[in-house]
């Protein structure tokens, strides 16, 4: 069992937790027992990493009616059983799975308590990129509400969404797809 719930409020996760409108959590492992995380979330999938007993990581979302969760430790991301978790539900993400394509596809709850107010268009597509995680662009771009984001950058499509992202530096920035430009911005 885990303990210790409490909310990300670290380094640079803490501009991350107070601009983002959807809660990750920060748990600790309990002084027992290690925690496997799951490539995909089924039963017997294979193991990306192991979290040792008494370490802290972050859980990101949980899934829609499967008891699954989206967590990261130390730079690896997976999957875990919900039941093994000891965290406050209502102020974690819950999004929908494309089985077929081993992706989050939508959100459908986000947290409902967050301090910051976003334009509820731009949270479903902050949601998918935190879970469905790109390498960022590494450009000397000015990123900024306005700007327009150049045709050789890709822009991530997000599905049943009108607008796109992109991870640029330490910036998740999304962008209104036909003339590029930035709508909103946050740490990533």
């Amino acid at each position: 069992m885990l303990t210790n719930a409490k909310f990300l409020i670290a380094g640079t996760a803490l501009s991350a937790a107070i601009a983002a409108p959807i809660a990750a959590q920060a748990v600790t492992t309990s002084e027992d027992y290690a925690l496997e995380i799951q490539v995909t979330p089924e039963s017997g999938a294979a193991v990306a990493a192991t979290i040792p007993a008494e370490a802290e990581f972050t859980v990101e979302t949980c899934l829609e009616a499967v008891d699954w969760c989206r967590v990261s430790y130390n730079g690896a991301q997976g999957w875990v059983q919900k039941a093994t978790l000891d965290v406050n539900f209502d102020r974690v993400s819950v999004t929908r799975y494309d089985w077929s394509n081993a992706r989050v596809i939508a959100v459908i709850k986000a947290d409902e308590e967050a301090d910051v107010v976003v334009d509820p268009a731009y949270t479903p597509v902050l949601a998918y990129a935190r879970a469905n995680p790109v390498s960022p662009v590494e450009r000397e771009l000015v990123i900024e509400s306005g700007a327009v984001i150049p045709q050789d950058v890709l822009l991530y499509e997000v599905p049943e969404s009108a607008y796109r992202y992109v991870p640029v530096n330490d910036q998740l920035v999304v962008v209104e797809p036909a003339t590029r430009q930035v709508v909103y911005v946050e740490a990533y």
